[in-house]
């Protein structure tokens, strides 16, 4: 496969995954001031910044990738350092700082492979 469609189709995945962690805050914060609880905010405050994020990543998928992939893994390390049972902390960890990771590294490895000379 050439490395151009190959790293199309990394930042188009890592892009996919950050979309569904910020349709999942979403729905959360929307859902919860829908039913008159207005701290349903705190959910949507990271969805609005993770779009924005999302959209660096697209025009620039080494510094978006970086910044998403930074942000995941301070994620997973605040959620593992929580008290409660290890299931929960893991639980937390995979509905939220994991798809950013992944998404970061993803279109890190998309701007690697977009940077890599043709071979002929």
């Amino acid at each position: 496969m050439d490395h151009q469609k190959l790293s199309h189709t990394f930042k188009i995945a890592g892009l996919i995954l950050i979309g569904l962690e910020v349709a999942f805050l979403l729905f959360m914060g929307i859902g919860e001031m829908a039913s008159g609880d207005f701290s349903g905010i705190s959910h949507v405050i990271p969805a609005l910044i993770l779009g924005g994020l999302a959209v660096w990543g697209l025009r620039s998928p080494r510094g978006g990738g970086v910044a998403l992939a930074v942000i995941g893994l301070l994620i997973a390390v605040y959620f593992y350092a929580q008290f409660g049972s290890l299931l929960r902390r893991l639980t937390a960890i995979l509905l939220t700082g994991a798809p950013i990771l992944l998404g970061g590294l993803l279109l890190l490895a998309s701007a690697r492979l977009a940077a890599r000379p043709r071979r002929v």
